[in-house]
Parts: C-alpha cells; sequence; structure tokens
C-alpha cells in the first residue's frame, strides 16, 4: 500500500503532494440526504442522512461502547469484506465519486477485486472501529479529536466538504447491516450511529477551520468533465 494512502484519505481517497488544486467543486452530494432518509424510512430504523440520530453526543454510553467492541469483535476476522462492502455501496449511490480514488482511478481493475481498494477500505474500517470502541471515555475522545479533525481538513483537499458525509454514513451503516442481518436494528445501530455522529462532527469541524470549501484534483476533474460529456 502507498504511504499516501496510509497517511491520506481515509474516508474518500488520497491525493499526491504535488498536485495542483484547482476547478469548481463537483455535486456529488446531489443523492445524499435523500439516500440517508429512505435507508432510515426503508428500514424502520434512525436514519442515516445528514441530521444522523435524533440529537449528537459528545461521548458514548458505556453501555453503547460496549455494544460496539462485542460487535465489532465477532465480525472483526471479516473486517476487509465488509470495509469492501462499504466501499461499493459509496460508488453504488454516487458513482461521481470514483475519480476521487487514485487507487480507483489509475487502475483498469474493477473496484471488487482492486487490491489497493481493499487496503485503503480495511484500513479507512479498521480505524473507525477501533476507535469508536473507546468513545466512551471523554480523554479518548479528546485524544482522537485532533487526528480527525485534521482528516476532514484534508478532504476538503480531495473534493470532499461537510455536505458529502451522508453517503459515507450511508455505506459504512449498510456495510454493518449486512454484517449483523436481524440483529441490527434498535440498539445496535443506534450505538453505531452514536459514534459515527461523533466522528462527523469532529470532522465537520476541521473542514470549517479550513473555510470549508473543497476543490477538486485535476485529475479527478477531467474524468468527470468527460463523463459529463458522454450524457
Amino acid at each position: 500500500m502507498d504511504s499516501d494512502e496510509n497517511s491520506g484519505g481515509l474516508f474518500f481517497g488520497h491525493v499526491d503532494a504535488d498536485e495542483d488544486f484547482s476547478g469548481p467543486p463537483i455535486p456529488i452530494a446531489a443523492t445524499a440526504a435523500a439516500t440517508g432518509a429512505a435507508n432510515g424510512a426503508a428500514t424502520g430504523g434512525p436514519s442515516w442522512g445528514a441530521a444522523g440520530v435524533a440529537k449528537r453526543q459528545e461521548v458514548l454510553l458505556p453501555e453503547q461502547a460496549t455494544l460496539i467492541r462485542e460487535s465489532y469483535a465477532r465480525i472483526e476476522q471479516d473486517r476487509k469484506q465488509h470495509a469492501l462492502i462499504m466501499y461499493l455501496t459509496i460508488f453504488d449511490i454516487c458513482p461521481e465519486a470514483k475519480p476521487l480514488f487514485s487507487m480507483v482511478r489509475d487502475s483498469k481493475e474493477p473496484a471488487p477485486v482492486n487490491p489497493r481498494l481493499e487496503a485503503h477500505a480495511s484500513l479507512a474500517f479498521t480505524m473507525m472501529c477501533e476507535a469508536f470502541s473507546k468513545w466512551d471515555d471523554p480523554d479518548q475522545v479528546a485524544k482522537a479529536t485532533p487526528f480527525f479533525k485534521a482528516l476532514g481538513g484534508r478532504h476538503l483537499n480531495y473534493g470532499i466538504d461537510g455536505e458529502d458525509f451522508p453517503i459515507f454514513r450511508t455505506g459504512f451503516m449498510k456495510a454493518l447491516q449486512r454484517a449483523f442481518g436481524e440483529e441490527w436494528f434498535g440498539d445496535l445501530e443506534g450505538a453505531w450511529c452514536a459514534a459515527f455522529d461523533i466522528l462527523e462532527s469532529m470532522a465537520s469541524s476541521g473542514m470549517a477551520e479550513k473555510g470549508g470549501k473543497k476543490v477538486i484534483p485535476p485529475a479527478a476533474l477531467e474524468i468527470l468533465e468527460k463523463q459529463q460529456q458522454q450524457l
């Protein structure tokens, strides 16, 4: 795995350090809120859209963190599979996001069998799950905040802003729902949603501190312009 994939955009890809960023925003979030709301309505569970759960928590309740730890332990051995499902769901919701991932954009291999995408997805999925499991401890939340704030700020350079979080949230929650089946609905879903809300709050804060304006890698912009010309 390339070094910039380890340290770059865990959510929506990475860019090379010497890239010149320019161009208008990509409207990749157009379906996000509707998708999140539809998922919540269809499943009877909380909406995974822009609002997340009804009220954001600053830390998890002890019982929520316990649910996350215990449930993640049961699916950890298959985390690569679940992580890949997460990203394939993102691409299904928003095909326009594909060019933002250099490991997809620069590869001839289809996303489902792309080893670089699998490695990237596994890293992001594992990091989130392991972080979430500790967030009933205010000290652990405080320790994680600078990292996820910085990560949020960097994602503006990958063409991502706060409006795009519902897409990633839906991919993440769909992967977990598939992993846990009928057991997912209820307290388990609520615990994972609450944890994601905390992460989203951290990352959004980092984006706001960077001005909140996303820019697009030229290579991705070129592909998107070609796609639009073919419509």
